[in-house]
């Protein structure tokens, strides 16, 4: 009679990697049609407020659609994925708005192109807010 398969464990790091590509999928998106449409609407900042306020309506469904495998290999009910879509794009609204007042798009570009992804990928495997980036 042949042994059952010890139940295996996540592994942290195929986690942590998993999670932090689909951050690096969104947030890669967000900065290129950032950047686009910073240069389109420079000098406009009411008109490219209402685009972030277009593009992130549209935006919400591909984050929910790119973090439902990860956060469901993590453990987290379908629930939190919409959930944390929403918190996603409201966190990126938050950040560009302030970006806009503050003449400051470059840094935030710079932001999704770079740390934001880790960070991420820290509230889910490491815990870091892990309750709050699930549940928001």
């Amino acid at each position: 009679m042949a042994q059952p398969e010890p139940e295996r464990k996540p592994d942290p790091s195929a986690s942590r990697a998993i999670v932090e590509e689909a951050a690096r999928r969104c947030l890669t998106k967000e900065a290129k049609a950032l950047a686009r449409a910073a240069k389109k609407l420079a000098g406009k900042p009411q008109e490219l407020r209402a685009w972030v306020d277009q593009f992130y309506a549209q935006h919400h469904a591909l984050v929910a659609r790119t973090f439902a495998a990860p956060l469901r290999a993590l453990g987290q009910p379908i629930e939190a994925v919409e959930r944390y879509a929403r918190q996603h794009c409201d966190e990126s609204i938050r950040a560009i708005v302030g970006a806009i007042q503050t003449d400051t798009l470059d840094d935030v570009i710079e932001d999704f192109e770079g740390e934001r992804a880790t960070d991420i990928a820290n509230q889910f495997v490491e815990g870091e807010d892990h309750g709050n980036a699930a549940a928001a």
